[in-house]
């Protein structure tokens, strides 16, 4: 599926009501939304229904607006087997927006984020960036709220550039380190959070990652 403009909108109230519900039960879903208005007043905009550890589910946001009244998009690993559900989500432009939840966040009942990537290029994240320990490479963007990734289990976490309004944080029993090298924050980074090599500048009410002198 294409969008390149429009207005997709679901005025459904339940939960499991969505604007797109993107699921590899049989074929591989791919989604790719260059435009548009994609609007749910409450709940979750778009499900990722990631399901099958053969089948792609992917959704790449080049352009246009997502609203979430809870979430602008879901991704969700519904297996409770510990299997290695696929699952891509890539942000180039655009805004995800939502009402004081989240720009986007995951859930497992069970099966290992191992085969999930998320990659935001750019776009703004009008809402709260959640985890719970997906393989996330951040090279741009804006996150108005925090971006946290939960890591039980390892992952791999990178961070590049991006401007972020409410801090990104790493947490858990197997917590990355050393994992931003750029990027401008709001928020003082935490030290263990930056790689080697590399220093938070303080630059009037922010602070700037970049390699150290």
């Amino acid at each position: 599926m294409i969008i390149n403009g429009g207005t997709i909108e679901q005025t459904a109230a339940g939960s499991i009501c969505y604007c797109i519900d993107n699921n590899t039960s049989a074929y591989d879903a791919k989604v790719i939304i260059n435009g548009g208005v994609i609007r749910k007043a409450t709940g979750s905009a778009i499900r990722m229904f990631c399901n099958s550890t053969t089948k792609e589910n992917s959704i790449v946001v080049n352009g246009g607006e997502i609203y979430g009244g809870y979430a602008a998009i879901w991704i969700q690993l519904p297996g409770s087997g510990a299997q290695a559900k696929k699952a891509t989500l890539e942000v180039n432009g655009g805004t995800l927006r939502t009402n004081g939840g989240y720009a986007f966040y995951d859930y497992t009942y069970g099966d290992i984020f191992d085969a999930v990537h998320y990659t935001l290029n750019g776009g703004t994240f009008e809402g709260y960036v959640f985890s719970y320990g997906a393989n996330i490479d951040i090279t741009g963007g804006t996150y108005n709220a925090a971006v946290e990734i939960e890591q039980s289990l390892p992952s791999v976490v990178s961070v590049s550039d991006g401007t972020f309004k409410g801090g990104c944080y790493c947490y858990g029993d197997n917590a990355s380190t050393g994992y931003i090298t750029g990027g401008t924050y709001f928020v003082e980074p935490e030290a263990a959070s930056i790689a080697n090599g590399y220093e938070a500048v303080a630059e009037q009410n922010y602070w700037v990652v970049k390699a150290a002198n």
